[in-house]
């Protein structure tokens, strides 16, 4: 609608985005807040050309309530100076603007509201008192709105209020993540893990054992199928999330026909769409994913080499070279940034030496260099926070379990009992704070993932099915990455935010609005914020998008243009319930409830 509208203004708005994502990287606010002022003006341009100057003053007091709320970031990061100043400058500004004016002419007691609770506001920030500034800010922000509706058409007011509503939402989801990586980057961190589970499902049918292969191809399926990291996949990138499922179709497909060529390729394509994933969701934190990556092939190098195999050991070292050279998540370019010892440690002193290592068969080389890889690699990881480093570790802890069930199916014992208890030792060591990160978030989560690591190698002792005890070893590892990347940020005064938005919706003139406009849609948005709020309140901000997307359509919906509002996608439309969780079958591509006489999966 935008480039519909004005070429020029949408072509300005987009660069002005640009220049601000630039501005925030490079920690340059001056630029950063001009860029911003500069959105601003090509997005009031263009809602001038749709409308007037009479009603896009109208909505300047709305976004300047929803300023006020945003306060409340400032508020929970204890930048208590900043809110006070925050505050004092919306009030100046609020009446600069002649937004008091335009208000108070129709309803002086919501204007003086507005004034009266931004000085409360400033003078509780400035007490360091936050919940009573946040009180206050809520009150203004209501006052404001009370303002808009007295002042503007009501279709104008209402759409104008759910977006207000909606960029409440974005707030809380900005404070989900302050001070930790956010559940994106645990999305991130399970789709890094069903990287090296496809590698492993490989080698394990290049040893001969194709059930346990097939097996273990058709288990990453069923898996990803309930996972969490399966919608946040699907949203990133469609494109690579259908084409990572055609791949473990063709994994299965190749394993079960021995047809190796298809199997490389299989994984091949498996690899290269969960790192088009990896790259959106972790962003400039992928690289500290790609170390775990390679830490769990260097794994498999070093295991494959145990098995007799120094041709395949130096394969896989040489294609990881090959990897870093191609700076493969900016992982090369990332290393060398963070610590260019670490970077020359790394690829002259241990990786070109393992390599020759292993054409050598030089088992003596080959140890001091493999440890030594890991070991560079586990400092870089420790060179960033335990929270990121912790999304590394737990992919490699993970696939350390399914190592030990590789090499166990494959009958030797008591290979895979060293690796559960050498995995255990690393762990009990730091595992570049991840041990620490864990207790820290979720005490019940660290004692069942140290179970369960355990049963791994009481499992291989015992003769017991290691591969069992490695699959409940990796939902383990796994819900220890989303519970430390949620710990870390604001969780508590980010739910604060979506309960008082809940509470001034259940009060505000655009409640009833919408009911009486949608009721599909009033339903729908409710259940989207009571699921986001409950979300916040577990630690989760996966709601986020679903929330802004029913509020974007309970905006047209008040403003009579429901069936002109944008689709919203099924992470929105359904009732918050994942119906996958929901089924009792599992298994590879081709799963139907039931058993039909041509069924090649039960």
């Amino acid at each position: 609608k935008l480039e519909e509208t004005d070429k020029e203004h949408y072509e300005g708005f987009e660069g002005a985005l640009g220049d601000l994502r630039s501005a925030l990287e490079e920690d340059d606010l001056d630029a950063a807040h001009a860029a911003m002022k500069d959105a601003d003006k090509h997005l009031r341009g263009a809602q001038t050309q749709l409308t007037n100057k009479k009603t896009v003053k109208q909505l300047t007091a709305l976004v300047m309530g929803v300023h006020i709320k945003d306060v409340d970031v400032l508020l929970a990061t204890d930048a208590l100076d900043d809110a006070t100043l925050e505050y004092n400058q919306i009030g100046t500004k609020f009446q600069d603007k002649g937004l008091y004016d335009m208000i108070a002419e129709a309803d002086t007691e919501a204007a003086d509201g507005v004034i009266d609770a931004l000085d409360r506001a400033a003078t509780a920030a400035e007490a360091e008192n936050t919940a009573k500034a946040s009180d206050a800010g809520s009150e203004a922000f209501g006052a404001a709105t009370q303002g808009l509706h007295a002042v503007a058409d009501a279709n104008v007011a209402g759409a104008a209020h759910m977006a207000a509503l909606q960029g409440l939402g974005w707030d809380a989801a900005t404070l989900s993540t302050i001070g930790g990586p956010g559940t994106d980057y645990a999305h991130a961190a399970a789709l890094n893990l069903y990287r090296a589970r496809a590698y492993d499902a490989h080698w394990v049918a290049a040893n001969g054992d194709a059930d346990t292969a097939a097996t273990m191809g058709s288990d990453v399926f069923a898996h990803f199928e309930g996972a969490r990291a399966h919608e946040a996949l699907e949203e990133a990138d469609n494109d690579a999330y259908e084409t990572f499922e055609s791949g473990l179709e063709s994994l299965q497909t190749g394993i079960e026909n021995g047809n190796g060529s298809g199997i490389d390729d299989a994984v091949a394509t498996i690899d290269e769409n969960l790192r088009t994933g990896i790259d959106i969701l972790a962003g400039g934190n992928a690289p500290l994913l790609q170390s775990g990556f390679f830490r769990a092939r260097f794994e498999d190098a070093y295991e494959r080499y145990q098995q007799g195999e120094a041709d395949a050991a130096a394969s896989i070292a040489e294609g990881l070279f090959g990897r870093f050279e191609a700076n493969e998540l900016d992982f090369h370019e990332t290393l060398e940034d963070t610590s260019e010892s670490l970077y020359e440690t790394f690829e002259e002193e241990h990786l070109s030496a393992l390599i020759t290592a292993y054409e050598d068969d030089d088992s003596e080389a080959v140890d001091t260099h493999h440890q030594g890889v890991l070991d560079v690699l586990l400092d870089f990881e420790a060179e960033h926070s335990a929270a990121l480093a912790s999304g590394a570790e737990a992919g490699y802890m993970a696939a350390r379990g399914f190592d030990a069930a590789g090499v166990a199916a494959l009958g030797n014992a008591d290979r895979a009992s060293t690796i559960a208890s050498d995995a255990f030792a690393h762990f009990e060591a730091g595992a570049a704070g991840y041990h620490e990160a864990i207790e820290d978030a979720d005490e019940e989560r660290y004692e069942s993932f140290e179970t369960a690591l355990g049963a791994v190698q009481t499992a291989a002792d015992d003769g017991g099915d290691v591969y069992a005890e490695a699959k409940t070893f990796n939902d383990e590892a796994v819900a220890s990455a989303y519970a430390i990347a949620e710990a870390g940020g604001a969780s508590e005064p980010a739910a604060a935010i979506m309960s008082d938005a809940f509470a001034h919706f259940e009060q505000a003139e655009v409640h009833e609005a919408l009911e009486e406009a949608d009721h599909d849609t009033y339903e729908g948005f409710e259940g989207a914020l009571e699921a986001y709020q409950s979300g916040l309140e577990s630690g989760s901000s996966d709601g986020a998008e679903r929330y802004a997307a029913m509020a974007r359509t309970g905006g047209f919906a008040v403003a009579g243009s429901v069936d002109d509002a944008p689709p919203v996608d099924s992470a929105a439309a359904d009732s918050g319930e994942d119906e996958r969780a929901e089924a009792d079958v599992e298994g590879g591509p081709n799963v139907v409830k039931g058993t039909p006489d041509d069924a090649d999966h039960v």
